[in-house]
């Protein structure tokens, strides 16, 4: 499983040892590559590696190599995994082709678009989420944080967000007796730790959030980077984007 995850090398002896291969994988998905490690360590950011889009073509993945030898391929077409339809539907049309057979949210067939936009600022002291309805809520909540900066693949101001937003969650969770699971998303190792960071300094004003942060041990919060978080699902997923201008006001289009 995750063959688009895996090296050749890595899977060869499992492969060998095998009487049968059956390899499933979405060549859709991110090829292995070392590239958010590698940058997290040198401190490089993303908008410095002119071959960046070079490098992660030439990873070849298990999933690579069998359908490079001629290997028989069958699409698992039935998309089971968004409660609502306006997460697949974008991907389904512009990676899939339409192939994907989802299923329409009905819970929102007459309340319009499925994707919000508010600008906000880090200042903002947002309001608990109504979390008594799940159904209520859009597919996709877009927050722009005007003042954010991007540097050496952080962006400090977003993770202090992030970290604001990810207490709430929980709060909103207790206030309204739900358990909703949560994930955190970052685009770069960097950005991973500096949310981790700044998490860990409010839980540290507010110990008490950390207990129910806890209930849900087989579901509980996770703070991974882009490379490593396919195959997990939450309920509700928050994307660190980091995308910002720098501290001189350059805003790189190498995106």
């Amino acid at each position: 499983d995750e063959a688009s995850q895996v090296t050749p090398e890595d899977a060869i002896g499992a492969i060998l040892r095998g009487k049968s291969l059956i390899v499933v994988g979405d060549s859709q998905q991110l090829p292995p590559t070392n590239f958010f490690t590698a940058s997290s360590i040198s401190g490089t950011d993303f908008d410095d590696l002119d071959d960046l889009d070079s490098d992660l073509q030439t990873m070849e993945s298990l999933l690579d190599e069998c359908t490079g030898i001629g290997f028989r391929e069958k699409m698992l077409k039935f998309h089971y995994r968004s409660r609502k339809e306006g997460l697949i539907a974008f991907s389904n049309q512009q990676y899939y082709n339409g192939r994907l057979f989802t299923f329409p949210d009905i819970s929102n067939e007459e309340k319009g678009d499925q994707i919000s936009s508010i600008e906000t600022e880090i200042s903002d002291q947002e309001k608990l989420e109504n979390y008594s309805n799940i159904d209520d809520l859009t597919a996709i909540d877009f927050r722009y944080i005007k003042d954010g900066v991007k540097f050496k693949a952080k962006n400090v101001i977003e993770a202090d967000f992030v970290a604001q937003a990810i207490i709430n969650h929980y709060k909103g969770n207790q206030k309204y007796g739900t358990n909703y699971s949560l994930g955190i998303v970052a685009f770069s190792v960097a950005q991973q730790e500096t949310i981790r960071s700044a998490l860990e300094k409010l839980i540290r004003k507010e110990p008490s959030i950390e207990s129910i942060m806890n209930k849900d041990e087989e579901e509980g919060l996770f703070i991974k980077n882009l490379e490593s978080v396919q195959g997990d699902e939450r309920d509700f997923i928050f994307f660190s984007v980091g995308y910002a201008k720098d501290p001189k006001g350059k805003l790189s289009l190498n995106f």
